[in-house]
């Protein structure tokens, strides 16, 4: 109300003025001019502001609050203020001491955005809008770390990993050339690994357990656990807890046969005792050699096959329960009988156990209370080779090539985990001499090295990979002795 008063005032004052005025009366109007001087202005304030909010909403500008008082860099086309260079791209303002705004390059007039730091105002009214945070570009992937499967050589300072579920392996130095994988363990994400060498033909025995945590990149011995004849390592699903054995050739020239224990990942081994227990005719065990030795997923229980070597045809099957403190001697096939077993597979929860002997399969879903054997091959295939999956519902078994007769691969698919599943023989693969098999935690996708075993004698090989849990097998790699396999529980 007060500016439209002032607005009428002044357009009375105008319209006075401008009739003619007497000489002595005009020292009378410019006082007046003087009285209404405040009137006057308030009418141009309001005048320039209508101009002012006219101007803005044809604006294709937005505008920041600025608080600092240092030059600011402006970038884009500026307005066509006197002190403001007409064409120039950008132009440095020195700010008044005072808060106020610059128009910056944009389309939307009802966009505006501050500075870091400065309080936020707007102009003529409206309220404040969220800030458009900057892109953050993303972060790359780590490099990964952790394999599908590892690979033992028969010979040589070498094992071998795959990313990429065989399709290219590469070589990981470990050992000396003299050095004989006979056992390579690899935890559930691939990144730890540890081998056991079974160097016989150095003098000293110079072979040791070798332990990796980056994926193989990278191995190291472990002297605590001892130069011996390693021939088997098992491991929990997180490799933290390992077991491993040697072999002996004489009780009295070597000590007694053990198995060593690690609940650290292999920084540190306890050597449990194993072969204190009589067999099946109360006579002492004699030097054994361990075949295999298999961890459940979280270490507690395993189960280890060996030979007497004081009686070759005589094998026995140890089981524990309390992470490898104390060892039971088990039967396997046939009860109150100790038939040869050469290899042996255990489910993630250490009841189910497949082991080979001999000419036969033996299926336990008891922890080696019981064994039944199965409805596999011709009666005269020697099972060199087994895996299962976690669940003990697929089940792998490899032959050996005898007098240049087949080996096969045998699959069974047991979803109700009944004790006689049918098997399925691999077709097309040949003549293997088929080494250490091992699968994913599924069984989906399984690995089988050919070229050398513990028995057959060592003959380049490939190897061969399953995704469809063994109903067809693809040939990858390059010709070697691939004697050993291990598997992570998935690969990527």
């Amino acid at each position: 109300m007060v500016e439209q008063n002032a607005f009428f005032s002044f357009a009375f004052v105008c319209a006075r003025s401008s009739k003619a005025l007497p000489c002595k009366q005009r020292h009378r109007s410019l006082a007046r001019w003087f009285t209404l001087f405040p009137d006057i202005f308030r009418c141009f304030l309001i005048i320039f502001r209508c101009f002012l909010t006219f101007f803005l909403s044809f604006s294709p500008f937005q505008w920041q609050s600025l608080s600092n008082h240092q030059p600011q860099n402006i970038t884009g086309p500026l307005w066509h203020f006197p002190y403001w260079p007409q064409d120039a791209a950008s132009a440095s303002l020195p700010l008044p001491p005072v808060s106020g705004f610059v128009p910056v390059n944009g389309t939307d007039s009802n966009s505006r955005r501050r500075l870091s730091g400065a309080p936020f105002f707007t102009l003529f009214g409206g309220g404040p809008t969220t800030p458009t945070p900057s892109p953050v570009p993303p972060t790359p992937p780590a490099p990964r770390v952790g394999v599908d499967f590892a690979l033992g050589i028969a010979l040589g300072d070498g094992v071998y990993t795959t990313q990429n579920g065989g399709s290219t392996l590469t070589r990981r130095t470990v050992g000396s050339p003299l050095s004989v994988f006979l056992d390579v363990a690899v935890s559930a994400d691939g990144t730890k690994l540890a081998v056991v060498d079974a160097d016989t033909t150095s003098v000293p025995v110079n072979g040791f357990i070798y332990t990796s945590v980056n994926g193989g990149a990278s191995f190291a011995a472990n002297l605590q656990a001892g130069a011996e004849v390693w021939t088997t390592v098992g491991s929990s699903a997180d490799g933290s807890k390992l077991y491993a054995a040697a072999a002996r050739t004489s009780i009295s020239a070597f000590g007694q046969n053990f198995i060593s224990t690690s609940t650290d990942g292999g920084k540190t081994w306890t050597r449990q005792t194993v072969g204190l227990q009589l067999n099946n005719a109360n006579v002492a065990l004699g030097p054994l050699f361990f075949f295999r030795v298999k961890a459940s997923a979280d270490g507690t229980k395993a189960v280890a096959v060996a030979s007497d070597l004081a009686a070759v045809t005589t094998n026995y099957l140890f089981t524990t329960i309390n992470g490898g403190i104390t060892w039971t001697l088990k039967a396997t096939a046939n009860p109150g009988a100790y038939s040869p077993v050469i290899d042996v597979a255990l489910s993630a929860d250490g009841n189910k156990i497949l082991a080979s002997t001999a000419n036969v399969l033996s299926y336990s879903d008891n922890f080696a209370a019981t064994f039944t054997p199965q409805n596999v091959g011709n009666g005269a295939d020697a099972f060199i080779s087994v895996s299962m999956s976690s669940d003990g519902g697929l089940l792998a078994a490899g032959t050996l090539t005898l007098a240049g007769g087949p080996s096969f691969l045998y699959t069974s698919r047991n979803p109700t985990l009944v004790l006689n599943p049918n098997w399925v023989r691999a077709a097309s693969l040949g003549t293997k001499n088929w080494g250490r098999i091992s699968m994913t935690s599924t069984g989906t996708k399984i690995v089988a090295p050919a070229g050398s075993n513990l028995i057959s004698a060592a003959a380049p090989g490939l190897i061969y990979t399953s995704v469809d849990s063994g109903l067809t097998f693809a040939e990858k790699g390059i010709a070697q002795n691939w004697l050993v396999s291990g598997s992570a529980a998935a690969w990527l």
